[in-house]
């Protein structure tokens, strides 16, 4: 996780460099706090051809973070993102008897590299990779404790997304913008470990499927509204002297 972090860092820093060189506008010095909710689901085609499992498309998802970014002339920002993740899968699972409700839900701790354009309209569309940390997994029913062990080995601690967004952003004031936009993420990294053959995110110790397992890859979808509000707190550009520098806004 530290690498992946100084990789985002690293691309962040270059890309501010070549902007901050190309022109005479103001590079301005961002903070926003933000949140979102939606939709999510663990894309996996065993239990999505099982006849016998119903998925929830409309499982639900949350996070809540902040971002530092730096915006070149209006038009292009780049910044590093902060958050925490709630997300999670739920499914009907019909047996010869019953039918059966399990919900998994996951919370991460997730960092995001963005790029970032801007046009003079306020609309925007964002682009870059995630990084997370798996922190929590919770099976509801609640398990016994070797079921919960087994559930704790079969998951991997971390996963790589990509995500894709578009907004509007609005100013309330010199200093202060509000946007409202859409987010997607699209894991495609596995977050099943590689030796745990034939799991599937419906084990919970009481479905025993009627198909047989391929064990394909279990990939993490998830759709947000988002909300976040941007605070300008300085800028980066060449003094007087002649020198370049940030100057923080008293």
């Amino acid at each position: 996780m530290k690498k992946k972090m100084l990789l985002a860092l690293v691309l962040i820093i270059a890309t501010s460099t070549i902007y901050a060189q190309r022109g005479s506008k103001v590079n301005w010095l961002t903070f926003s706090a933000k949140g979102g909710y939606g939709i999510s689901a663990m894309l996996n085609m065993d239990t999505y051809n099982d006849p016998n499992i119903s998925p929830n498309y409309m499982s639900g998802t949350y996070f809540m973070g902040a971002r530092l970014g730096v915006v070149f002339g209006d038009v292009i920002g780049t910044a590093l993102e902060i958050n925490s993740t709630s997300f999670s899968q739920e499914f009907n699972m019909k047996t010869s008897t019953d039918i059966l409700s399990n919900k998994t839900q996951i919370n991460t701790f997730d960092i995001i590299g963005l790029l970032r354009f801007t046009t003079e309209t306020g609309f925007y569309f964002e682009i870059g990779p995630k990084f997370s940390k798996i922190n929590k997994i919770t099976e509801t029913p609640e398990l016994n404790m070797e079921q919960q062990i087994n559930l704790d080995n079969a998951y991997k601690t971390n996963y790589n997304s990509a995500v894709l967004g578009i907004g509007i952003s609005y100013p309330l004031g010199e200093r202060v913008n509000l946007s409202l936009g859409v987010r997607a993420n699209y894991g495609f990294s596995d977050i099943i470990n590689d030796n745990q053959q034939y799991f599937a995110v419906t084990d919970d110790g009481r479905y025993v499927p009627t198909t047989f397992y391929t064990n394909p890859k279990t990939n993490v979808l998830q759709f947000h509204g988002v909300l976040e509000l941007t605070y300008f707190f300085g800028y980066f550009g060449k003094a007087n002297c002649g020198k370049y520098g940030i100057i923080l806004f008293k």
